[in-house]
């Protein structure tokens, strides 16, 4: 029988993390171990507020699973389809998945990319976030974390400090910018006016610039946006493809809020077959998250997996930055 284990992270970054819904200097994450005859799987549990998961919550539900059927199932894709059955938090069905994974592969000598058909990518080299900051601070930023290293840089921004934020990045950085505003703007002709004072820097899409809950705005934001669109809060792990195709050209799968990696690679199926481009993104996470995000890479117009290396006591060192590309140790 499987024998089950949560462990709670404290994570403090290296920097605050300032985005438009608040600020903070650390996090709290869980590790979930799968063990049995001497081999152990691990996953990772990055819970966020924004879709009402908190660290209580998360033990509160593995306690309920645990105590059902958890301990003897024995396939990935049965596994998948026992966590729909419980009503929990997409990230800690996430955690379990992954942890069930990494035993399952060990134990059988095999691999990810075969369990789930997934292509094994050459490279893969992530942007770099900058979180809200006052401007005069971004220069010096951008030298501390060597920032020209990386492919894209992806830049928080809200709507009262933004526009200054990207006139400075244009100004000391080469790299494309992916403008992130995690549902800032509330007016879709505010937002164009934004849009169209920033059409002279180096901007390759913007993602999530309004709440998820404004359908028509979204609508009328694609048929005139100059910038390509990427979802991010309006994506979980029920995507209603249909709508989306309107409002956005691309989709940020995570895995967290994907609930795993069967999941987010059905996701991610769905968009191609959508004409959808996509990206695969992070929460603040450790190695261990990150790894398996890695997997997707190959079947990805733009990785975002770079949390990692904000954090001051990244404990597991499954993955290693080179030159901004990210390697498997």
């Amino acid at each position: 029988m499987l024998n089950w284990t949560i462990e709670k992270l404290n994570l403090y970054l290296k920097h605050t993390w300032s985005i438009s819904r608040g600020s903070s200097d650390q996090k709290v994450n869980f590790f979930i171990r799968v063990s049995e005859n001497g081999i152990t799987g691990i996953g990772e549990v990055a819970p966020n507020t924004r879709y009402n998961e908190t660290p209580e919550k998360i033990l509160s539900e593995f306690a309920i699973v645990l105590n059902n059927e958890l301990p003897i199932v024995k396939d990935i894709h049965k596994l998948n389809l026992l966590l729909k059955t419980f009503k929990i938090s997409n990230a800690l069905k996430c955690g379990i998945e992954m942890a069930y994974l990494d035993y399952y592969i060990k134990k059988e000598k095999t691999t990810v990319y075969d369990v789930l058909k997934l292509k094994k990518p050459e490279k893969v080299n992530t942007s770099f976030t900058i979180p809200i900051m006052a401007t005069e601070r971004i220069e010096a930023f951008h030298l501390k974390f060597d920032l020209n290293k990386y492919k894209y840089l992806k830049v928080k921004i809200n709507a009262e400090t933004g526009f200054d934020m990207l006139k400075e990045i244009n100004r000391i950085a080469e790299n494309p910018v992916i403008v992130d505003a995690n549902e800032a703007f509330r007016d879709v002709d505010v937002l164009l006016n934004f849009m169209e004072k920033t059409k002279d820097f180096n901007i390759v899409l913007y993602e999530q610039p309004m709440p998820s809950h404004l359908n028509d705005e979204y609508f009328y934001l694609k048929e005139h946006s100059p910038y390509r669109l990427f979802a991010d809060e309006s994506i979980t792990d029920e995507p209603d493809f249909v709508r989306l195709k309107r409002q956005f050209h691309g989709i940020n799968m995570k895995l967290m809020k994907s609930g795993g990696l069967v999941n987010g690679t059905k996701i991610l199926k769905n968009a191609k077959l959508y004409g959808m481009e996509t990206m695969i993104g992070c929460m603040v996470e450790t190695s261990v998250a990150i790894k398996n995000g890695m997997y997707f890479a190959a079947d990805a117009n733009f990785i975002d997996l770079d949390s990692f290396l904000y954090l001051d006591n990244e404990p597991m060192g499954l993955v290693q930055e080179e030159k901004g590309e990210l390697i498997f140790t």
